[in-house]
């Protein structure tokens, strides 16, 4: 098992690269399509460095930094929400249409979504979800899965609201601690949006 690992897909190959804190990303080839940084120790400025993969097309990205011998995760909130606004700031030049993330969703990663051009496929699991208003503006956004794990509950249809908005939406999936039905979800969005509800994972 790897320290820190990044499991990265170039055209059709596939490599894991035991990276180093002191340089995370830069053994990887600048032309990749796909990125996973999954249990890594990359620190906010860090994740800068995904500017020069100016084709990645996917990224998945959990923040929460862990070893194979720290169970739980040794970040602050601080530190948690400095790295999702730093990976905001990294991914704005990208062509990016599927990503997923594990963090402090914040409101300029959100802000930054919203304006994402290509965005399709938009996966979040955070403790909470913050507002969405500026997410409306997503311009070919089909698909989003939103997981709220705090308790209690926070994730509420008005919270939601704002993606009725984003023209291109097709299917949304949520789920977490939830205060509302799967059918108070579907007559909010009506018939063009395929929704599903999760309770606890369910």
């Amino acid at each position: 098992m790897l320290d820190a690992n990044v499991l990265a897909s170039h055209g059709k190959s596939t490599t894991v690269c035991d990276t180093k804190p002191a340089d995370p990303v830069q053994p990887l080839p600048d032309g990749l399509l796909s990125l996973v940084l999954w249990g890594t120790e990359l620190l906010p400025a860090d994740y800068l460095e995904l500017r020069r993969f100016a084709s990645l097309q996917r990224l998945k990205v959990r923040t929460a930094r862990h070893t194979f011998l720290v169970v739980a995760p040794r970040d602050t909130p601080a530190q948690r929400e400095s790295a999702a606004n730093a990976i905001a700031a990294a991914i704005a030049p990208l062509p990016l249409r599927e990503f997923e993330f594990y963090g402090s969703l914040t409101r300029s990663l959100v802000r930054q979504l919203g304006v994402q051009p290509g965005l399709r496929k938009l996966l979040v699991n955070a403790m909470r979800i913050p507002s969405l208003d500026e997410l409306a503006t997503a311009p070919v956004l089909r698909t989003v899965q939103l997981f709220e794990s705090g308790v209690p509950a926070q994730m509420s249809l008005d919270r939601l609201r704002p993606l009725t908005k984003c023209q291109a939406l097709v299917e949304l999936e949520v789920g977490g601690s939830l205060i509302f039905s799967q059918g108070d979800l579907a007559a909010l969005f009506g018939e063009a949006v395929a929704v599903t509800v999760r309770v606890n994972g369910k």
